[in-house]
C-alpha cells in the first residue's frame, strides 16, 4: 500500500462527503468508490475520526492549492486578492463541496477534540492567507483603506459567513454580495 492510496481514500472521502454528507462516509462507501477492500481504509485510518481529521487536513490543502492556482498568473498583490474573494464565490456556489465539507466537519468536530484541533489549524491558515493577500494588496494601493473589509478579521468573517450561509440557503445566490464587497473594498 501506498501513499497514493491514502489520497485516493482522502479524496473518496472528500467527494462522498461533499455530495452526500457525512452520515453517507463510511469505511464501506469509500471502499466501494474506490474498488478496494474496506479493510484497506481501515489499515490507513483505524478509526472514523482519523479518517475526519485527515479529511480536514486534506480540505485544507485543496484549499492551498485552489488558492495557487487561482492567484497564478496575477501579476499585483491587487489582482490576487480578487481572484482569491473571487474563490470565495465559488465556494459559496451551490456545486461547491468545499463548504459543505468544512461545515460538516465543524458539527462533527463539537465532539471531537482532535477534529476540532485539525479544522481549527485549517481555519486559521484560512485567515492568514487572507490576510497575507489584503495586507499585500494594501501596501500596493490597490485597496481602499477605509472599507469595513480592509479588516482582514472582517473579510475573513464575512467570507466564511457568506459560504455557510450560502451552503445552508439552497438557492442563495451570493454574486449581489460579492459585488458590494468589491465596490467597498477595491479602488476603482
Amino acid at each position: 500500500m501506498s501513499k497514493d492510496r491514502k489520497k485516493q481514500i482522502l479524496a473518496s472521502a472528500y467527494e462522498i462527503a461533499g455530495n452526500k454528507g457525512l452520515e453517507n462516509l463510511h469505511a464501506r462507501t469509500i471502499a466501494s468508490d474506490l474498488g478496494i477492500n474496506h479493510a484497506a481504509v481501515h489499515y490507513y485510518f483505524k478509526t472514523r475520526c482519523d479518517l475526519l481529521t485527515a479529511l480536514t487536513e486534506y480540505a485544507g490543502f485543496r484549499l492551498q492549492g485552489d488558492i495557487e492556482r487561482v492567484s497564478a498568473n496575477r501579476p499585483t498583490p491587487t489582482q490576487r486578492l480578487e481572484a482569491h474573494i473571487a474563490l470565495y464565490e465559488a465556494y459559496a456556489r451551490p456545486a461547491s463541496r468545499f463548504f459543505r465539507v468544512m461545515a460538516s466537519l465543524f458539527v462533527a468536530s463539537t465532539n471531537e477534540p482532535q477534529i476540532k484541533e485539525a479544522l481549527a489549524k485549517v481555519t486559521q491558515t484560512q485567515a492568514d492567507l487572507l490576510k497575507g493577500d489584503l495586507d499585500a494588496a494594501l501596501a500596493d494601493g490597490g485597496l481602499n483603506a477605509q472599507s469595513p473589509y480592509a479588516n482582514p478579521d472582517v473579510l475573513i468573517g464575512y467570507l466564511m459567513g457568506l459560504c455557510y450561509r450560502s451552503q445552508m440557503m439552497q438557492g442563495m445566490d451570493p454574486t449581489a454580495m460579492i459585488d458590494q464587497l468589491f465596490a467597498s473594498l477595491f479602488r476603482k
